[in-house]
């Protein structure tokens, strides 16, 4: 920039103590003019103090201004990318678990996830768009925008047996460069929203011993998908970093989940010549159907039995007594998802976005 260019705008700043606002108005300006192009890499924040002059900690609350209105996003170490406010976002969301259908009202899914986007940017119209996998597999040419799905519509399974699609991947990486929420630790190559599911389970664990449960069973579907392993293993170095020895007769695994299989394990577990004071479910339709089942022996809830669950789906709110679980799609996640939409809008899809979430244990009266 030439040297009396930068000399009259370090003069304009000297005008008004709000030296942030200006210079949010002049890099604006900047950005409108196309002087700093739509894709293009932002100035960093020791760049522009060359240019203004002022502390670092007020070039940063322009450029974080600038963030919050959507002119610009981070991609952290590759750094600040050049992007539009938008008025409107459409989203694909992929899942096996929502209905792909024009009647009815939004699932909970859907609604969960327009939500967390819209507190990101509240005055924005969020439009989730359902979507299949066939329906992905089968006519990409139909999906014209930015993707979330889930790991688990890469995995296929065989009876008890598993196995992860790569195939799949890869096709659902060449065609959208989704966001992947929900994949556990290791190496893919997609943008990818983490839940810590193993930490999550190992809290859990710490959370029952400090009220005084000793006896804490586990209730799944399958021990050996990823996200079931996350779960159980954390279930594991909980009841191990307690102090608790875990017994076979502490773990069951049925595949079905309805009323009839939970009555059957909950009457199993309490059975024993020693049952347990608490259980926790991989997800909260478990621990309602188990819920279910307690009202309907004269089990007393947390008395007799504290249920923990996970998902914080709507009806574990409203549930008799209210469930005690983890939120797995937390507020932050609508940054995340934000920030994905503006690099997909400007073509920055090649480096994954990986993002970690901590579910939030959420205290109800069931424990």
């Amino acid at each position: 920039m030439h040297v009396s260019l930068i000399y009259k705008i370090r003069r304009m700043l000297k005008v008004s103590d709000k030296k942030w606002q200006q210079i949010y108005n002049d890099l604006l300006n900047r950005i409108k003019s196309g002087q700093y192009q739509l894709g293009s890499r932002f100035p960093t924040v020791i760049e522009l103090c060359k240019i203004y002059e002022p502390s670092s900690i007020t070039v940063r609350r322009a450029c974080e201004e600038l963030k919050v209105n959507g002119w610009v996003t981070s991609r952290g170490q590759r750094g600040t990318f050049v992007t539009k406010p938008l008025n409107e976002v459409k989203i694909y969301l992929c899942s096996h678990e929502i209905p792909v259908t024009d009647t009815g009202p939004p699932s909970f899914l859907i609604q969960r996830f327009e939500e967390i986007i819209r507190i990101y940017r509240a005055s924005m119209r969020v439009v989730v768009i359902p979507v299949s996998v066939k329906q992905a597999m089968d006519e990409p040419e139909k999906i014209k925008g930015p993707m979330v799905t889930f790991f688990s519509n890469f995995i296929d399974f065989n009876g008890m047996e598993f196995i992860v699609n790569h195939k799949r991947i890869a096709y659902f990486q060449e065609k959208f460069a989704p966001l992947v929420f929900g994949s556990p630790d290791g190496v893919y190559d997609f943008h990818q929203i983490r839940i810590d599911r193993h930490d999550a389970f190992r809290r859990a664990v710490h959370y029952l011993t400090d009220k005084g449960h000793r006896r804490i069973a586990y209730f799944s579907p399958t021990l050996n998908t990823p996200g079931e392993i996350d779960r159980f293993s954390g279930y594991l170095t909980g009841m191990n970093e307690c102090g608790i020895v875990t017994s076979a007769d502490l773990i069951k695994t049925q595949l079905a989940e309805n009323y009839k299989v939970t009555d059957l394990v909950v009457t199993e577990f309490m059975a024993q010549p020693n049952p347990p004071t608490a259980l926790i479910c991989n997800c909260d339709n478990r621990a309602l159907l188990a819920l279910s089942s307690c009202r309907k022996r004269g089990i007393k809830v947390p008395q007799d039995l504290a249920i923990i669950g996970f998902d914080n789906s709507p009806d574990s709110l409203k549930s008799e007594p209210p469930l005690t679980t983890f939120a797995s799609l937390p507020n932050e996640a609508g940054g995340y998802i934000m920030d994905y939409v503006k690099l997909y809008r400007i073509n920055q899809k090649t480096t994954p976005l990986i993002y970690n979430i901590e579910p939030q244990l959420i205290e109800r009266a069931s424990t």
